[in-house]
């Protein structure tokens, strides 16, 4: 899915490094100098129409935000840098091909793994984007993505990422990276969130205290992908 609507889900070093360039491959990108631009397909999916308090102004911190309070030992959430902007790429299209077999079939998992915007197109350091990564013993373990003053969904923020590498699946990290953009979202004032999960995060985003809104689907350019639209309360 997209990363400006998309569904949910280590740092390139020593063997990884041919991973991240083998994936770089295979998803058909010019992997090389990580830009800033906003992502052209990716872990929150929805787009209902817009409502006033979609354009609501809104107050925000002007102090650095993180959450690491209740993160487990050796694992931290920080704003991503460009220099981040090839792992989280690699991750991504290892969550997709991994962890999307639990609610796809193959060939739709082909379609949301292909990311054509390459490491380059992650919205990292833009305004009105909170971007963080998790990072587990010094390896990037996790992606998330807030968007503040969305104009295209009936609530103040849009959760538009939030994905895990599958090396780091079931260790909290999703629940870190939800609990740091949620965080971020009450200091800037937001009330509402909105997100549209892919089928194998259906659960994970009930357990957080989000609310079915409707089913909906995602086309990735490949294939089309069912998707559950989220509305939580902060």
């Amino acid at each position: 899915m997209d990363e400006r609507s998309e569904p949910i889900g280590g740092s390139p070093s020593g063997s990884e490094a041919n991973l991240v360039g083998r994936v770089a491959s295979e998803a058909g990108s010019n992997a090389s100098v990580p830009s800033v631009r906003r992502l052209e397909g990716g872990a929150s999916l929805v787009r209902p129409e817009a409502s006033p308090t979609s354009v609501r102004r809104i107050v925000r911190r002007t102090d650095s935000h993180r959450t690491d309070a209740g993160v487990a030992p050796g694992m931290r959430v920080r704003p991503a840098t460009p220099e981040d902007a090839l792992p989280v790429f690699a991750l991504h299209v290892a969550s997709c091909r991994r962890l999307g077999p639990e609610g796809y079939g193959p060939e739709q998992v082909r379609a949301w793994a292909r990311k054509d915007h390459g490491p380059e197109g992650y919205p990292i350091g833009e305004t009105g984007h909170h971007f963080v990564v998790a990072e587990r013993d010094g390896a990037v373990a996790g992606f998330g993505d807030l968007v503040t003053d969305p104009a295209d969904v009936d609530a103040e923020g849009e959760v538009r990422a939030v994905y895990v590498h599958p090396d780091h699946a079931r260790r909290g990290v999703g629940s870190a990276l939800l609990a740091e953009l949620e965080g971020y979202a009450r200091g800037a004032g937001l009330d509402s969130l909105v997100l549209s999960a892919s089928l194998n995060a259906v659960g994970f985003y009930e357990r957080a205290g989000y609310e079915r809104v409707r089913e909906d689907a995602h086309d990735t350019g490949g294939a089309e992908l069912a998707v559950v639209v989220f509305r939580k309360e902060l």
